[in-house]
């Protein structure tokens, strides 16, 4: 989320090939439990403001378009992270949206785990 803002997305944009509307959420933490609720609620959130409308008055240039929601991650999402997009974007697509997810940027950090 963007600071200085209720807006659950980091950034809105539209894509040129498909002229759809692109929130963007980008993950910077680890991939665990935590995280993955607190990207379930932003995914929420995204959605209230689509349907509700919300998104519409800050950014006209959405209306009429189809929606996109990109989650970009430092961090390659772990097994339960995956199963968790894979099943929202079933949903999403059954509500008429999209859900893409990737690395921000060309590739995932590889996390340090090792112990000293």
């Amino acid at each position: 989320m963007r600071p200085g803002t209720d807006q659950p997305f980091d950034s809105i944009s539209l894509d040129e090939y498909t002229e759809a509307c692109v929130l963007t959420l980008v993950a910077y933490a680890v991939w665990d439990a935590s995280e993955c609720l607190l990207l379930q609620e932003r995914i929420n959130r995204c959605l209230r403001a689509i349907e509700s409308g919300e998104v519409f008055v800050e950014h006209p240039g959405s209306r009429g378009r189809d929606f996109i929601i990109s989650v970009r991650s430092i961090y390659a999402p772990d097994q339960e992270t995956l199963s968790f997009l894979t099943q929202a974007r079933s949903i999403l697509e059954d509500a008429g949206h999209f859900l893409r997810f990737g690395p921000l940027g060309s590739g995932y950090v590889i996390p340090d785990i090792a112990s000293d």
